[in-house]
């Protein structure tokens, strides 16, 4: 269990971040076609299209319910911290160099590099606070783990 103070606001950075990727999964499976057009997908069969809303619906819906499950189960939030900093970052230098390489102006591109950031830092905050809170509380306060 973490600190009552660490836990709020750990709990506060994954809550924000869970709703904004249920938000983008929901609809991203919603509308596929419109949310695809802005990002220059188009969609050549049905089966782009059932593949588009899969990955970037479903499977950005599921990262959003796990950080929002992350906020009500304790033991989950150094995890869902951990994920949301590793995959953001990991997106962050393969957005900036598609927008180097490719000469991309298209400025949803820019502010989908944004959400990564904040998503980044978000994660990396949290996990951060989550390590700091396992320091302060010892191995009692993780179930023996530190």
């Amino acid at each position: 269990m973490l600190g009552a103070d660490t836990g709020t606001k750990l709990g506060g950075l994954l809550g924000l971040s869970g709703i904004a990727c249920t938000v983008i999964g929901l609809i991203a499976v919603v509308s596929p076609t419109s949310t695809a057009s802005q990002l220059g997908y188009s969609f050549a069969s049905l089966g782009g299209q059932g593949e588009f809303m899969t990955f970037y619906g479903g499977f950005y819906a599921g990262i959003g319910l796990f950080l929002l499950a992350a906020v009500r189960i304790p033991s989950l939030r150094p995890g869902a911290a951990a994920f949301l900093a590793c995959s953001a970052t990991a997106a962050i230098p393969v957005r900036v160099y598609s927008l180097v390489q490719f000469d991309i102006t298209a400025i949803v591109f820019y502010e989908l590099l944004l959400g990564e950031i904040l998503f980044a830092t978000a994660g990396w905050v949290g996990w951060y606070w989550a390590h700091q809170a396992r320091t302060v509380f010892g191995a009692e306060a993780t179930g023996g783990a530190t």
